[in-house]
This record gives structure tokens, sequence and C-alpha cells, in this order.
């Protein structure tokens, strides 16, 4: 609508009235702040007829907030979603991508001064569980570096600090106009092995080209002569979801705790390796550097002593480099 009107502007000459800023008072304008920061947009990805109330009651049901909801159609399949609290308005966003008439409602926050014709809804939010990744690869660094192949990463399931889970798992933003990945490709020593992907939650897509929006029997990949099993997609692709757990469980509780704790002991205990290492490379090299023919006594001017504490009585405590390594570009 934005784009349109600016269109329609090229070629005309505006009157000074319709030239004019409008500014709202600041203190309304807080309070709408504070209003859209508990709600988000949707938009439904169909193009079937669908009935306002029937939304609502659904998403009611779905979602089971505990200070409610009020569902607005700010445009046709574009929807204000008016939560009430935080914790609800955080409590959909973490359980996305949701589904209503079989078609995706994909929610957004709301972004400060942007016009609901400017919002774009190309992305979706999966869980995605990467299979067989080799043992020596499941770390977080690799599930990220997996999830960024795919689209946007955006979280990472850390409720296996030790890692040894059926699978890697983490949250990423994919491109709804783009084929799911199937599989990808890690490097590993000596070549590469594949690695399966399954998403969680997973909407209708077409088993054809893999791209949400259509059923592969509308597909311009697909013919006729092949059957289903044969498709290149298919609900192979779909995992089971990862539940969190509601209940308090002292015994698993500590038992996360104690992982936690041995993994950072090691990457410390690492980390404090490879300081030590280095640090004896560097030494090496200054003696090395220090006992070669191409080193000299560049001699040396000035007091008897390179540093003291402040004034130089009888009972202070003096020290003086015996050794120092400099090449001529210090000179």
């Amino acid at each position: 609508m934005a784009s349109d009107i600016e269109r329609k502007f090229k070629g005309l000459m505006l009157t000074e009235e319709e030239e004019e800023i409008v500014e709202c008072e600041e203190e309304e304008s807080i309070v709408m702040r504070d209003q859209l920061a508990l709600c988000l947009v949707g938009k439904l990805l169909s193009k079937n007829p669908y009935s306002v109330d029937a939304l609502q009651n659904t998403m009611n049901f779905a979602w089971r907030t505990e200070g409610g909801v009020v569902v607005r159609e700010i445009k046709n399949n574009l929807f204000m979603f008016q939560f009430f609290s935080p914790a609800d308005k955080l409590k959909v966003l973490d359980n996305s991508p949701w589904l209503f008439g079989g078609s995706p409602l994909v929610l957004k926050d709301v972004e400060k001064g942007v016009q609901h014709s400017e919002l774009s809804f190309d992305t979706t939010r999966f869980w995605v569980k990467a299979y067989d990744v080799s043992l020596d690869k499941r770390t977080k660094s690799m599930t990220i570096s997996i999830a960024e192949k795919m689209g946007k990463f955006m979280e990472f399931d850390d409720s296996d600090p030790l890692g040894w889970n059926k699978f890697m798992r983490s949250r990423v933003d994919f491109k709804i106009d783009k084929p799911l990945r199937r599989w990808i490709r890690v490097a590993t020593k000596g070549g590469s092995k594949w690695i399966e992907l399954k998403y969680e939650k997973l909407m209708d897509f077409c088993y054809a080209c893999g791209i949400f929006g259509h059923a592969y029997q509308s597909c311009n990949q697909y013919g006729d002569a092949v059957s289903e099993c044969e498709l290149p997609y298919g609900a192979w692709l779909r995992a089971s979801l990862t539940w969190k757990r509601r209940t308090f469980d002292p015994k698993k509780e500590g038992e996360r705790k104690i992982c936690q704790a041995f993994c950072g002991a090691l990457s410390e205990q690492r980390a404090k390796s490879k300081l030590t290492f280095e640090g004896n490379c560097e030494l090496a090299a200054i003696r090395m550097s220090s006992s070669s023919d191409s080193g000299g006594d560049m001699g040396y001017i000035g007091e008897t002593y390179t540093w003291w504490n402040n004034k130089a009585r009888p009972d202070d405590f003096m020290e003086r480099l015996d050794r120092g390594v400099a090449s001529l570009s210090w000179v």
C-alpha cells in the first residue's frame, strides 16, 4: 500500500496541506508501544476461505493462554493477536509454527514504525534434528554451522550438555519459497559424511519440489506416472516433537549440572593447555633467536637498573632485564 501511494505521488503536485506531517502525542505513543509489545502479527498462508471467529476459537484452544488473546483481521489473511501477558506471547512464539485448517499461520513481532503493507512473511521457524552426526562433531558450533546452511540460526537445544542424544537439535528460520534440505554433508578427517535432517511440526509441503504452499498433485515437477513413494520428498522428513519437561526432576537436574560442570572443566583445561603450549613456543623462539649468530649485543646506556619502586632507597627492590629480543625495525 505504501509503495502504491508513492508511485501515485510521481507526477502529482501535492498541496501544502497534503505535505504536512502529523505528529502523535508522546504519551499516547508510549502507551501504544507498550500495547504492541504484547502483540504478534500473523499471516495465514492459504487461498481457502476461512472464518475469523473460527480462527480465534481454534488458536485459543491450541494456545491455552492464561490471560486470553483477541484476534483482529487488519487485511485479508493478515491478523493482529493481542495478548495480555508477556508469558502467553512468549509461549506461543516458542511453540511455533502453528497451523489453521491445515495452512501455516506465520507469526512475528511487530516492528516499530512499520506499516502492515510493508510486512514480509517469507520465513517460517522450525526445530530441526540432525541425525547420525559423527561422535567427535557433536558440538554447539557444529550444530550452528549446520543450521546456517539451511537458513538463519535462532536457538540451540542444550538440554544434554554431553551431546549424546539421538540427534543434534537447533531452531532455524527458513525461506518458505525454497526447497527443504533433506541431507547435509559434513567434513570429516579424510573426506565427508552425509547427515539426515528432519523437522518438527512440519506443515504440508510438496513431495515433488519440497516447497510449501501446494500439494504434489498440482506441482509442475510431478508426473502422473510417478507414484508418491518415488517422489524425492516425503513424510519421512517429519520428526516427532521434543517436549520440554514441565515438572522439576531433581535427579535429571542434578545429572544435567554434573554434565555442565564436566564439560566446563574440560574446556577450561583445554584452554590452559593451549596457553601453556603457546607460551612454551614463544619462549623457545626467543631462546633460538637470542642464541643465533645473527643476533648481537646492542649495548645499554642509562640507569643501572631498568625498574625500581618509586624511589631508589637502599631497602627498595630493584630489577634489571638480563636479555631482550628486538629487530632492526624497533631501533
